[in-house]
C-alpha cells in the first residue's frame, strides 16, 4: 500500500526461479533482481515437481527462458499449476 511516498507490501516476498540450465544468463538475472533488493533461490525441476515452491512458502516465481533449449515435462507444468492454485504469483521473463 502506498502512503506518503512510502511502501508497505501485503505480504512478504519470496521469490524463486526456474530457469532452462543450458541456457547461459541466470548469472545476469540474478544480478538484475540482487540490484534492486530482491533475494532470489533458484530452484531445479525436481524441486518444482516435488512441491518445495509451496513448502518453502515462495510467493513468486520467475520462470526465465525455461524452454529456450530443453522442454518441460507434464510433471513441472502440473507443479506450476498447483503452486499457482496455492496462490503463488508467476513471472515470465524473455528478452
Amino acid at each position: 500500500m502506498c502512503v506518503a511516498d512510502s511502501f508497505e507490501p501485503k505480504a512478504q516476498l519470496k521469490v524463486a526461479i526456474s530457469n532452462d540450465p543450458l541456457e547461459g544468463t541466470i548469472t545476469n538475472t540474478l544480478a538484475g533482481f540482487q540490484t534492486i533488493g530482491v533475494p532470489v533461490t533458484v530452484y531445479n525441476d525436481t524441486q518444482i515437481i516435488n512441491g518445495e515452491l509451496i513448502t518453502d512458502d515462495i510467493t513468486v516465481l520467475v520462470i526465465s527462458r525455461k524452454a529456450v533449449l530443453s522442454s518441460v515435462s507434464a510433471a513441472w507444468v502440473s507443479a506450476v499449476r498447483a503452486f499457482v492454485q496455492n496462490g503463488g504469483s508467476i513471472l515470465g521473463e524473455y528478452d
